[in-house]
């Protein structure tokens, strides 16, 4: 029986929503920048044909095990970023670990901020996450400053799968 879809979430000024298969375009547009990837994943921009793997892995994603919402505005159903959420082992323990990417023209505006928080309020409130946790490459300090602004608090570095130093903050429910 697959797992119903995410919930739609809406925050003052975004909706975060299922992804559906009409999201392609804005999903080349995202994962296929440069700049918006080279701190997630291997560093490199997705071609169309890994975006559609991506894309149809967020469509699906309750059946795979982790949450995905696409990030648009309140007034505008058009998808400009995403937020993901994933059951991960982190210290022999099980955490939710939040990732965000959205599109250069929507940055400096707090809507990762805005995202990341309805995101954690949902799954405190709704999912029942005990114990949330992001990691972002120590030179991208908008996503440092997300995590900051959201109550997550510094936990130590780690080395990527990249080789690359990332800094891992952590939020508990106790503390929320």
């Amino acid at each position: 029986m697959p797992m119903p879809t995410v919930e739609i979430l809406h925050t003052p000024r975004l909706t975060l929503r299922p992804f559906v298969p009409e999201d392609r375009a804005a999903m080349i547009a995202l994962q296929g920048d440069a700049q918006v990837m080279r701190y997630y994943g291997n560093g490199e921009a997705l071609n169309p044909a890994q975006v559609d793997i991506v894309l149809d892995a967020h469509v699906h994603c309750r059946e795979k095990s982790y949450w995905a919402w696409a990030v648009a505005l309140r007034e505008d159903a058009t998808c400009f970023g995403q937020i993901t959420a994933v059951c991960v082992e982190w210290n022999s323990e099980q955490w939710i670990e939040l990732c965000w990417l959205l599109l250069p023209g929507r940055w400096r505006r707090g809507y990762a901020t805005e995202g990341v928080k309805a995101v954690i309020e949902h799954g405190v409130t709704a999912l029942g996450w005990q114990k949330m946790m992001a990691g972002a490459d120590v030179r991208n300090t908008p996503s440092l400053n997300v995590m900051t602004k959201n109550g997550m608090v510094f936990d130590r570095e780690e080395q990527d799968s990249q080789g690359r130093t990332r800094r891992i903050h952590t939020l508990a429910r106790q503390s929320y």
